[in-house]
């Protein structure tokens, strides 16, 4: 189980978890409990769960710049003060140039590589309320298993969730309303291996 303060951010249409909904720079801990965790948190924490806490009031503004080889670039903005945070960031790369023979169906393997990612990241809250809400968008072409069948090609993927939860004190207790949405799209395209020829492999929820 993946959660960001908490909050599942597993996307319900394959049941991925995603790290790119989150820049690096507003992580102030990770949180891990490597046993079976379902009677807690439920079906998902099977296996474990990874708890991402993100940085709060005592953290202010921060911009991170950074550029290097292959034409990558990344930036970063956010703003953490009492009550919210806003965060984004954004990188472009051209990645490792992967030159190679032809493979046994005589296709080329020389491709136009990159690995792009935006994202942003909203955490508002009060003392009985909390929102928070997160995007990505992910542009890349690579060399490799995605997500878990070897191929060289495109894999593209946008995903956009908010989680608003508030708390109503009552005469015997508490009562917690939990109220959430998520969208997410993702393309992959195996253009040369396992099989020659293009195909796509495209979904949404």
């Amino acid at each position: 189980l993946f959660m960001v303060n908490g909050h599942p951010v597993h996307e319900r249409l394959f049941g991925s978890s995603h790290s790119e909904y989150i820049p690096i720079e507003i992580i102030k801990k990770i949180e891990v409990v490597k046993t079976p965790s379902s009677i807690l948190y439920g079906s998902n924490a099977i296996s474990g769960v990874i708890n991402i806490i993100t940085k709060r009031k005592d953290d202010n503004s921060l911009v991170a710049l950074r550029g290097g080889s292959h034409d990558h670039y990344y930036g970063f903005a956010g703003l953490v003060e009492d009550g919210y945070t806003f965060a984004g960031s954004l990188k472009r790369d051209k990645g490792y140039n992967y030159n190679g023979t032809k493979d046994e169906s005589g296709n080329d393997v020389n491709l136009d590589y990159h690995d792009n990612l935006g994202n942003f990241f909203a955490d508002i809250y009060g003392d009985s309320w909390h929102i928070q809400s997160a995007y990505f968008d992910l542009d890349e072409q690579k060399f490799g298993a995605t997500p878990n069948i070897f191929h060289t090609g495109a894999n593209n993927q946008e995903s956009f969730y908010v989680d608003i939860n508030k708390n109503f004190l009552l005469n015997n207790g508490k009562l917690d309303l939990y109220l959430r949405y998520d969208n997410f799209k993702k393309d992959l395209e195996f253009e040369h291996f396992p099989t020659p020829g293009d195909s796509l492999i495209r979904a949404q929820n």
